[in-house]
């Protein structure tokens, strides 16, 4: 039976994902299901999963041949290795996101901690917060940093609350527009940030017909879509916001669409940022700009 099972939620969903992904996805429903990896039913024929836990185990297949994201139906994921829960209006983080998190920790470690302020504090700001997960994993990451999120959802700011408390962390939250005018953006703050970071919404709406139906039919538009006519739109607005709010020699990380690099470089060297450099991620693409202010 057990082996029936496995083979029952592997075949009902090959003819839609990959292989490798069907083995990942089977591993996950009966984890979370059954708390049980499927080795555990391998090796113990008399292990059966009740009526209640199969009924749980066709919802979720029924939910995934609609193309929902399994960390939605599960509502967790990993990031940086802190547990963050999901929901509809968070993004899912993506490895690349996890790639900047890692360096802008590095960065810290390397070089700001002699800006810190005269308590000894590093103040942090993540700007465009969605779940929080850069704000939970660079306040584990970096002990006593003063971590601060915003983001104009007040269910995402819910959401990065409930990951700063499962984590163990504290991060404070702010509810604000960042497309705000720079002035009344910059007025919600007491202190000038040692560190900002963001990865805002950058994928022009032209681009939305290519992409997969997963992400079109899930994820929030708000945290994912610019308009055409304005594919640096947040960028334009962090920039200007950074450079009030942003300490002298302070560091800007920005995640950026791939094809608008020189674009996004030029803009915030216009802004006044030196020092504005372009890194690639490990596909090789243009993914992640840091500027020196």
């Amino acid at each position: 039976m057990t082996e029936n099972l496995i083979n029952h939620i592997r075949k009902s969903l090959q003819d839609m994902y990959p292989p490798g992904e069907v083995r990942s996805l089977t591993r996950r429903i009966l984890l979370h299901v059954c708390g049980r990896e499927p080795y555990h039913f391998l090796a113990d024929p008399g292990l059966h999963p009740g009526q209640r836990q199969l009924g749980g185990i066709n919802r979720i297949i029924e939910r995934l041949r609609n193309r929902e994201p399994i960390q939605y139906i599960t509502g967790e994921t990993t990031f940086c290795g802190c547990s963050i829960h999901v929901n509809r209006h968070t993004l899912i983080p993506r490895p690349e996101t996890e790639e900047l998190t890692a360096l802008v920790v590095t960065h810290i470690g390397d070089a700001a901690r002699s800006a810190r302020t005269a308590d000894n504090r590093l103040r942090l700001l993540d700007i465009c917060t969605g779940s929080g997960c850069i704000a939970v994993a660079l306040a584990r990451s970096i002990p006593g940093a003063e971590v601060t999120a915003l983001d104009v959802s007040a269910e995402a700011l819910r959401t990065a609350s409930v990951n700063a408390e499962r984590n163990g962390v504290e991060i404070a939250l702010v509810e604000a527009d960042i497309c705000w005018p720079a002035e009344r953006a910059a007025s919600l703050f007491s202190e000038a940030f040692d560190l900002m970071v963001s990865n805002p919404p950058y994928i022009p709406y032209g681009e939305k017909p290519g992409m997969p139906a997963n992400v079109t039919m899930y994820e929030p538009q708000l945290a994912l879509f610019v308009p055409d006519s304005e594919p640096l739109r947040f960028y334009h607005r962090i920039a200007g916001f950074a450079m009030r709010m942003l300490k002298e020699g302070g560091a800007l990380w920005l995640e950026i669409n791939a094809r608008f690099g020189s674009d996004t470089c030029r803009l915030l060297s216009a802004e006044g940022f030196r020092s504005v450099e372009l890194l690639r991620d490990l596909s090789g693409k243009d993914r992640f700009i840091r500027a020196i202010r």
